[in-house]
């Protein structure tokens, strides 16, 4: 084959056109529809959550300034009465001052001491004039004031009187004023304002970067810098080759060089394109910034399946995180609201009537008591009980995933459409005879659980299984901890959080270790948080772009008023079960183990199934244990002390089980001892 010989093109043309194309009618109008549209009316106007604030904020600002100065109105009045007289001797100077030009006297002086006669011919001439006018303009304001005095004195009689001498007064006392000593008095102590975001000043600042910005380099400002809720946006076009992360892994220096607090400084990617600088600075630091109540404090109710509330933006938006089908990390230092974090998290599930609370905190502070009233299982310590109880826990949620992901298959082959992707939908949840509902575990110092000598090992497998497979079938984990190494935290359970939320932290490896690998490498950096930026975390998964957000602070004693509302609301819809429902047996006139007692008097036996007891128990007392569960029996008799275990026997099938209950010998008797009949 032979090779076709190159013939060069007799016209070649350029590629790349020099000249831009034009653009047609058609293009310009078609771009403006692409166009963002600024909003007629401005946010925080629109907006109930920010704007019902600021005006009961602006009516009780009044109502104090209105009161204030109301009170010492007798002390304003003698402070006009002392320094009318000096106002009208100003008065009268002012006059006398303008009648003889005055002012340029020193000039004339001058003129004559230099022996100057045409500059001083110039001067005279010039004051001629000004006194010609000064003196109209006296004779007119003469007039006008023996006017108002003839009317004054021989006019006006009663309240006339009395208003006209007191409007001439305060004349002459705002006149006679001394500009060290305010007639009146400050109701509030004037505050430093955060001064006005300029563009040359957000230019200066990230060129002073050190390694971002080169100096030559192009920096654009698509938009002007804008008011935006409690602060300013700045939109930059940053140099080309230059991102936004860049820019946040030196937040520190930008806040220095915009001569600003850290915690008002808050670079995050733009919009358009890669290379975009959204630039947020607030007014204040968002450590110090007045932050709204918990909005279900008082009245409401939540939605697992929607956002539960879980805090504040820098803008002092709502910041929602929508926990179904997902599972939640959080970790930070000691004392940096972790716990809170969560609290946080729980009430809105609690709130949630079919959502049903496994609440195990290992640290023993009961720093998530309030939710003890209302959860199916709890337990608060670090010591080898607790710890084994809430390994137990976990085999039966395991279990559980498992009984769900057949119910999930069975009602996907009878009727696919109740059940789309195979996974929990709201309408399944709320059957009970399905017992779809959401399972929300908090596992709160979760280190102290996965480190365990003994027990660790398994719950660490148990945890990974229920984080991987659960996430479907409505079962969700959240875990909070104060150490996120390789050993507290083993690395399937960190890498397969969907939510995780980081406080403070000290170093890299803890940053990455709770919000992901590469994220403090691309500015996202909960170590730049400081002591007092307490509730202050990065969120990753809430949103589709990382996110700061502080929590709401809701105090012990404010989280006992949402549980006690939460557990009247469960109540009422008969979703009370497990831990909860043990502690109500005795409010209600029963003592659970003088119940099992008589169950095993009526089986004649000295053993008992948990299964069985809880039918039993229901048939002895169904406003008491109706809807018990096995899991419902054995955590209300762990409350009152006895645990259950397996028994070997042969039921009335004929066949041996072996399943979980209680022996007759583990009931403690009126001494409170172990009773030791057959």
């Amino acid at each position: 084959m032979s090779a076709v010989p190159y013939e060069p093109v007799a016209d070649p043309q350029p590629v790349d056109q020099i000249r831009e194309p034009r653009r047609t009618a058609f293009d310009r109008i078609t771009a403006h529809r692409e166009a963002a549209k600024h909003p007629i009316v401005v946010p925080w106007v629109r907006d109930r959550d920010q704007r019902d604030p600021i005006l009961r904020w602006a009516a009780g600002y009044s109502w104090h300034v209105a009161r204030f100065h109301a009170v010492r109105l007798p002390v304003y009045v003698l402070r006009v009465l002392r320094r009318s007289p000096v106002g009208l001797g100003r008065a009268i100077r002012w006059v006398v001052d303008g009648m003889t030009d005055s002012e340029a006297r020193p000039l004339r002086k001058s003129a004559v001491v230099r022996d100057d006669v045409r500059e001083y011919m110039q001067l005279a001439r010039e004051r001629n004039a000004r006194v010609r006018h000064r003196a109209v303009a006296a004779v007119v304001g003469g007039v006008l004031v023996a006017a108002f005095l003839v009317w004054l004195l021989l006019v006006a009689t009663g309240p006339l009187f009395w208003a006209g001498l007191a409007a001439a007064v305060a004349v002459l006392g705002v006149i006679g004023r001394d500009r060290e000593k305010p007639l009146i008095t400050r109701a509030t102590t004037p505050l430093h304002l955060a001064p006005v975001l300029r563009a040359d000043v957000v230019e200066v600042a990230l060129r002073a970067l050190p390694g971002v910005v080169k100096k030559d380099a192009r920096i654009e400002f698509p938009d002007p810098v804008t008011r935006d809720g409690p602060g300013y946006l700045a939109r930059v076009n940053l140099p080309v080759g230059v991102t936004p992360q860049d820019v946040m892994g030196k937040r520190a220096a930008l806040a220095s060089g915009l001569r600003r607090p850290i915690g008002c400084v808050w670079p995050a990617p733009g919009p358009h394109h890669g290379g975009q600088l959204d630039l947020w600075v607030g007014d204040q630091d968002l450590a110090t910034a007045r932050q709204p109540v918990y909005p279900l404090l008082e009245k409401g109710v939540a939605d697992v399946f929607g956002r539960l509330p879980y805090g504040t933006n820098q803008r002092n938006g709502k910041v929602g995180v929508q926990l179904i089908e997902n599972n939640a990390l959080i970790g930070a230092m000691v004392g940096q609201g972790k716990t809170s974090a969560m609290r946080v998290l729980a009430l809105g599930c609690a709130l949630d009537v079919t959502a049903e609370l496994r609440v195990w905190e290992l640290k023993g502070s009961g720093d998530l008591g309030a939710l003890e009233q209302l959860a199916h299982t709890y337990g608060s310590g670090q010591d080898d009980e607790t710890i084994r109880g809430c390994l137990e826990d976990l085999r039966a949620i395991r279990a559980e995933v498992e009984r769900r992901a057949g119910e999930i298959k069975k009602i996907a082959k009878r009727s696919p459409e109740m059940c789309p992707n195979n996974k929990v939908t709201r309408d399944l949840a709320n059957r009970r005879d399905l017992g779809l509902h959401p399972m929300v575990v908090l596992l709160d110092e979760v280190q102290n659980l996965f480190s365990h000598e003994t027990y660790g090992k398994e719950a660490g497998k148990l945890a990974l299984d229920i984080i991987r497979l659960g996430r479907a079938f409505g079962v969700m984990l959240v875990q909070a901890t104060q150490r996120p190494d390789a050993d507290s935290l083993p690395k399937g359970i960190s890498s397969n959080a969907g939510i995780r939320i980081a406080l403070r932290v000290m170093d890299d490896y803890a940053n990455n270790a709770i919000l992901g690998a590469g994220m403090y490498a691309a500015g996202i950096r909960a170590t730049d948080f400081t002591v007092r930026d307490k509730g202050i975390a990065w969120l990753v998964g809430v949103e589709d772009e990382p996110l700061v957000a502080k929590s709401f602070n809701i105090t012990t004693g404010m989280a006992e008023r949402v549980c006690e509302r939460a557990r009247k609301l469960r109540e009422q819809a008969g979703r009370l079960t497990g831990h909860a429902i043990g502690a109500t047996v005795e409010g209600k006139g029963a003592d659970l183990l003088t119940d099992v007692r008589k169950v095993l008097a009526e089986l004649g036996q000295d053993w008992v199934w948990s299964k069985v007891a809880a039918e039993r128990l229901a048939e002895l007392r169904p406003d008491v244990y109706r809807g018990w569960t096995a899991d419902t029996f054995g955590a209300a008799m762990k409350g009152r002390g006895v645990a259950t275990k397996q028994i070997n026997r042969t039921g009335p099938d004929g066949l041996r089980h072996n399943w979980w209950g209680v022996e007759l010998g583990q009931l403690p008797d009126a001494t409170g001892s172990a009773s030791t009949s057959g």
